[in-house]
């Protein structure tokens, strides 16, 4: 789980870690993109805060751990 800026369509992108430049991971699914504003009476991209209170997140595939499974698989 992932506190991510992602939209449909963005499943299959890699997940970044942003200091080692490292592919951690690859998005599988997420949440929803928009809610309804009712004071404004319009829809807005819905924003998470960083303490995921009331999100679940985006879903990610931690491929990290997958290297040492291959390196044994591999030639």
């Amino acid at each position: 789980m992932a506190n991510l800026d992602s939209f449909k369509g963005n499943s299959g992108a890699p997940v970044i870690n942003s200091v080692t430049g490292d592919v951690e991971g690859i998005l599988v699914s997420g949440e929803d993109d928009w809610v309804f504003d009712e004071a404004n009476q319009c829809v807005r991209v819905k924003k998470c805060p960083d303490n995921m209170n009331g999100c679940d997140g985006e879903k990610a595939l931690r491929i990290t751990v997958l290297a040492d499974v291959l390196k044994d698989l591999l030639p």
